[in-house]
C-alpha cells in the first residue's frame, strides 16, 4: 500500500504540475495558479511529514504533538484511534471522517492530508468566488476585476501558515472552508443589486446558516463568533447612516466597552469570576508541566484583568501581536522566526486593504459591514483567548482570509476608477 500511495501522489504532483503549465500558456492564469498550488502543496506535505511540522509549529504545545501522534495512524494502535475517537472531546466530523478513512485504506495518514490539502484549494477559489460577488454583475467581465481576482488568489496561495497547516491532519481548512461559503451565501440572501426572487433568497439563507453550523462542528466556538460578528455588521451598518464608515467602526468598538463598563458595574461579581476564568484559560497557553525547546510563544499571560479599563489598555497590546507578531526582537527560536514572513506579508498589504475596503464600500456597504465585523470580532476574542501565536496561527485564518479578501480590491495600483 505505501508503494500505491507513493505512485498516487507522485502521478497527481506530475498532473498538477503539466495543467498549470498548460493553462498558464493558455493565459489562464488563475486556473494555473489553483494547479501549481497543488503542486507545491504537496512538496510540502512530503517535508511536513518528514517530521518538520513539530518545528515550524511556533506554540511546540505538547498536546499538540500528542493529537499528531494520535491522529498518525502509522504511530498509533487501530482500536486506540478508535475508542479515543469515541470519547466526546474528538467527536466531529474531522474525526469521524478519519476513521473512516483509516477503516477503508488501513493506517495511512496521506489519504486525510490529501483531503486537507483539497480542501484549502477549495478555500482558495471560494474566496475568489466570494470576492467577485462583491462587485456589481456588469464589472464582472472588467480587467481591472480579472487583474484583482488574480492577485488575490496569488495572496492566498502564499498564506504561509495556511499553507503548512492545510497540509497536515488538522480540521482547520474544512472549518475554514465551510465558514467562507456560508458567507457566500449569506451575501448572496441579502444582495439587492441582483434580481432574486423571495424563495430564492430563502434558500441561500439556509444554505449559508447550514455552513456556518457544519463549520461549528470543527470547531464550535466559530459558529458563535461568527454570528456575533454577523451582527456587530449590521450595527456598523445601521450606525453609517450617522456617521462615515471609520467613524461608525470606533463608535462600534466604543459601545462594546461601554457594555462592558456596564456590565462591570450591575454585576461585579460575575464580572470579576469572567476575568479570572480568561487569566486561566491563558494561563494554559504557558505549558505549564511541559518542557518546550522549540518555542516560546505565549504573550501577555501574565496580564491581569480587574477593570474594564484593563480591557481597553489589553486590547491593542493583543490585536498587534494577532496581526503582526511575534516581533523581530522577540525571536528566540527558527520556528518564531518563520512567523515574520507572515507578518511581512499582512504589514505590505495594510495599505491595499485600506484601499480595497474604500473601493467595496461603493458598491457593497452592508458586505463590506459584516466583513469587518467578523474579522474584528474573531481578532477581538482570538487575542483574549488564546495566548499562544502558535495556535492563533490556525485559529486565525478564516479572519486573515476576510483580511485578504478586502485587500484584494486594493491590489492593483491602475489609477482607472471603480465604476468605469
Amino acid at each position: 500500500m505505501n508503494i500505491l500511495i507513493v505512485l498516487v501522489f507522485t502521478v497527481l504532483f506530475v498532473c498538477a504540475l503539466l495543467f498549470g503549465i498548460y493553462f498558464y500558456k493558455q493565459k489562464k492564469y488563475i486556473s494555473s495558479a489553483v494547479y501549481f498550488s497543488l503542486s507545491f502543496k504537496l512538496i510540502v506535505m512530503l517535508f511536513m511529514e518528514s517530521g518538520l511540522k513539530y518545528y515550524v509549529a511556533l506554540d511546540g504545545m505538547k498536546y499538540e504533538e500528542d493529537a499528531w501522534n494520535l491522529m498518525k495512524a502509522v504511530e498509533s494502535n487501530m482500536q486506540y484511534l478508535l475508542d479515543d475517537f469515541e470519547r466526546q472531546e474528538y467527536f466531529n466530523p474531522f474525526t469521524q471522517m478519519s476513521i473512516f478513512i483509516f477503516k477503508l485504506f488501513g493506517k495511512h495518514s496521506s489519504i486525510i492530508i490529501l483531503v486537507n490539502i483539497i480542501v484549502s484549494l477549495l478555500c482558495y477559489v471560494l474566496s475568489v468566488k466570494l470576492f467577485e460577488n462583491l462587485w456589481p454583475v456588469q464589472k464582472k467581465k472588467s480587467i481591472w476585476l480579472n487583474k484583482a481576482k488574480l492577485g488575490l488568489l496569488l495572496v492566498l496561495v502564499a498564506y504561509p501558515t495556511f499553507n503548512i497547516w492545510s497540509c497536515t491532519m488538522t480540521k482547520d481548512p474544512l472549518a475554514t472552508l465551510f465558514a467562507i461559503l456560508g458567507l457566500y451565501y449569506f451575501f448572496k440572501s441579502i444582495q439587492q443589486k441582483i434580481n432574486f426572487n423571495s424563495y430564492t433568497r430563502l434558500v441561500f439563507f439556509a444554505l449559508a446558516v447550514s455552513s456556518f453550523y457544519i463549520s461549528g462542528l470543527f470547531r464550535p466556538y466559530m459558529l458563535y463568533l461568527i454570528f456575533t460578528g454577523i451582527l456587530a455588521g449590521i450595527g456598523l451598518y445601521v450606525i453609517q447612516k450617522i456617521m462615515p464608515f471609520i467613524q461608525s467602526l470606533l463608535a462600534t468598538i466604543v459601545l462594546f466597552f461601554t457594555g462592558l463598563y456596564i456590565f462591570e458595574k450591575m454585576n461585579n461579581d460575575l464580572f470579576l469570576e469572567a476575568c479570572v476564568y480568561i487569566e486561566n484559560l491563558r494561563a494554559g497557553f504557558l505549558n505549564a508541566g511541559n518542557i518546550d525547546d522549540l518555542s516560546k510563544s505565549a504573550f501577555l499571560i501574565n496580564y491581569s484583568f480587574k477593570t474594564t479599563l484593563d480591557y481597553v489598555l489589553f486590547f491593542p497590546q493583543s490585536i498587534a501581536q494577532y496581526f503582526i507578531g511575534p516581533y523581530f526582537w522577540n525571536i528566540k527560536s527558527k520556528a518564531e522566526a518563520f512567523g515574520l514572513l507572515e507578518a511581512l506579508i499582512i504589514i505590505l498589504l495594510f495599505k491595499s486593504f485600506l484601499r480595497g475596503a474604500k473601493k467595496i464600500i461603493q458598491f457593497s456597504r452592508l458586505e463590506i459591514s459584516v466583513m469587518f465585523g467578523i474579522m474584528v470580532v474573531f481578532a477581538f476574542a482570538q487575542s483574549l483567548l488564546i495566548g499562544n501565536l502558535g495556535t492563533i496561527f490556525r485559529h486565525r485564518t478564516f479572519a486573515f482570509f476576510i483580511f485578504f479578501i478586502i485587500s484584494g480590491a486594493g491590489l492593483i495600483l491602475e489609477k482607472e476608477k471603480t465604476n468605469d
